[in-house]
């Protein structure tokens, strides 16, 4: 099953970076050093924001061995083992699919802890056009059916 934002969504993300952008203009231009700091991470999103949309690099597939996402390095997997929860997650007022990797799970330990101190928990979704607690009860039966299946099979 591939899930995609609607397009509406995706053109309104890049709106809003754009108009936030615009507002950071004046300020870089009276060299202001706190300008800078919000530019340069602004800049970045909004190129993403623009890639994911033109690019057609915003999608979530869910197979029965995991998830599937795009990244700028390549498609970046999840198997249904290296998770070992999906919850809803609100970070300033938007909306996400939060999710912990099992205790087994050793990649990427230092990104995971900072995610997790920043947001709560250790990886985010999108919400790619369900609504977030639809999806997470989704993803969290899809997962708990693997994990059903494995426990039968050893």
């Amino acid at each position: 099953m591939r899930l995609t934002p609607p397009t509406r969504k995706r053109v309104r993300l890049v709106i809003l970076c754009l108009v936030l952008v615009a507002c950071a203009i004046k300020p870089v231009r009276e060299h202001s050093v706190e300008a800078y700091l919000f530019l340069a991470p602004l800049a970045i999103a909004t190129i993403s924001v623009f890639a994911n949309l033109f690019l057609r690099r915003n999608y979530l597939d869910i197979t029965a061995g995991g998830l599937v996402a795009p990244t700028f390095f390549g498609p970046r997997s999840i198997s249904w083992d290296e998770v070992q929860s999906f919850g809803a997650v609100d970070f300033f007022g938007m909306r996400f699919v939060g999710f912990d990797y099992a205790p087994s799970y050793r990649k990427y330990s230092a990104v995971r802890r900072l995610n997790k101190l920043l947001i709560g928990v250790e990886g985010a979704l999108l919400d790619y056009g369900m609504k977030v607690d639809e999806l997470v009860a989704l993803l969290n039966e899809i997962r708990e059916q693997h994990v059903a299946v494995e426990r039968n099979r050893a």
